[in-house]
């Protein structure tokens, strides 16, 4: 989770500022960790001036489910501003894997029901919540393998620690170039902009698989109409340049605009979707 504090909407990916968001500053805060809950509540606390904005993902709704306890409420802390992307995931396996397509994957986990391993950066991660939907919806059993974060959860599965992984698309293309990870399919429900030519899970044999992990920016509640819509605008605007849209395929990112008045319509829904996916993979934090 990432703050930006001043009165300017953040930056985005974009160097460039957006002529309706006026010539401020902006200064960042990194207040990580927890699966964004420290920072989320940090940010909860903040005055709602329109001086602060915090920039989350998925974790904002997962962990009403993955914490005993949280100080801030998803649909009544903060104010949706916008929500300018998805980072889909990449189903990998080691190069050597004996596994060559997500039916062999679901195959063998059928056939040894609790033996097929995968890694996680951690319990309640996306590549654990999307494993555990692949679980769900393919009606297999896996063995969850949490490592202390994705970058070792990645490279424990190019060195065959474990079956396979889901891993973002920055922390896996290395080690795909190097020639230690194989790619089987892409976690979206349409296909990755990065790997045109990889199927979805759902082409490759899993109906109904989708899972992405959106990039979100809120404001703290109370934060007067007027700067949110401003800020949104201006999001939308620096969403919609060429320079983000590069910048945003080259970190794995898919740009996906959704403004304040359009996403505070379904907000309620979406953060139903992902309480239901955690409780359903069973997932606990550590």
């Amino acid at each position: 989770m990432r703050q930006a504090r001043r009165r300017m909407p953040p930056r985005a990916s974009s160097r460039r500022r957006s002529a309706s968001a006026g010539r401020c500053r902006s200064s960042w805060t990194d207040r990580s960790g927890a699966n964004g809950l420290i920072g989320t509540e940090l940010a909860a606390r903040s005055a709602p001036d329109g001086y602060t904005l915090m920039i989350t993902s998925t974790g904002y709704f997962t962990n009403e489910a993955l914490m005993q306890r949280i100080s801030y409420d998803p649909l009544k802390s903060f104010v949706p501003i916008a929500k300018v992307g998805a980072v889909q995931l990449l189903l990998v396996v080691p190069a050597e894997s004996r596994f060559r397509s997500v039916q062999d994957l679901v195959a063998h986990a059928r056939a040894h029901p609790g033996k097929l391993s995968y890694a996680s950066g951690g319990n309640g991660s996306s590549q654990h919540l999307s494993a555990a939907l692949l679980a769900t919806l393919a009606g297999i059993q896996l063995l969850h393998v949490p490592y202390k974060g994705q970058v070792p959860a990645a490279v424990g599965t190019s060195t065959g620690e474990v079956d396979f992984s889901f891993a973002a698309i920055t922390t896996a293309r290395p080690l795909i170039a190097a020639g230690k990870l194989r790619i089987l399919a892409a976690s979206g429900a349409s296909r990755s902009a990065s790997y045109p030519d990889l199927p979805t899970m759902a082409e490759a044999g899993v109906p109904g698989y989708a899972y992405v992990a959106n990039t979100f920016f809120f404001a703290p509640a109370g934060t007067p109409e007027a700067i949110v819509r401003k800020m949104s605008d201006a999001i939308g605007e620096v969403a919609r340049e060429p320079a983000f849209r590069e910048y945003a395929k080259s970190i794995g990112m898919e740009p996906d605009f959704v403004g304040h008045e359009d996403w505070r319509k379904t907000i309620a829904s979406e953060r139903e979707q992902w309480l239901k996916l955690v409780r359903d993979s069973g997932a606990k934090a550590e």
